[in-house]
């Protein structure tokens, strides 16, 4: 997932601080971005599964075939929360990017 800032490039600039040649936004907008990241990752999720398997699949599959489509949604829901987590871990912008890498 790339990570795209709101904002005009001017706000922008006036946000950051250069560390180690990567502009990162001001820390007191760390958690602001993480929930714009966590809310990219849900709609990642959510479109991943319905990629996968569309909401009339969800709602006429029977038996085995149901099952299989639920644990195979499950894992795209557990991918998603372990990222999500992740996100929502880090402390710092070069934590948030090791998880998220930052592009320009």
């Amino acid at each position: 997932m790339k990570l795209h800032l709101l904002g005009d490039s001017t706000h922008f600039a006036q946000l950051t601080t250069e560390i180690d040649n990567m502009a990162y936004p001001a820390i007191e907008h760390l958690a602001h971005i993480q929930e714009q990241i966590v809310s990219g990752i849900k709609e990642e999720t959510r479109d991943a599964i319905l990629a996968e398997y569309s909401i009339s699949d969800q709602l006429n599959s029977k038996g085995a075939a149901k099952t299989a489509m639920q644990t195979a949604i499950g894992v795209l829901i557990t991918a998603g929360a372990t990222k999500q987590a992740a996100v929502l871990a880090a402390t710092t912008f070069e934590e948030l990017n090791l998880v998220v890498p930052m592009t320009e």
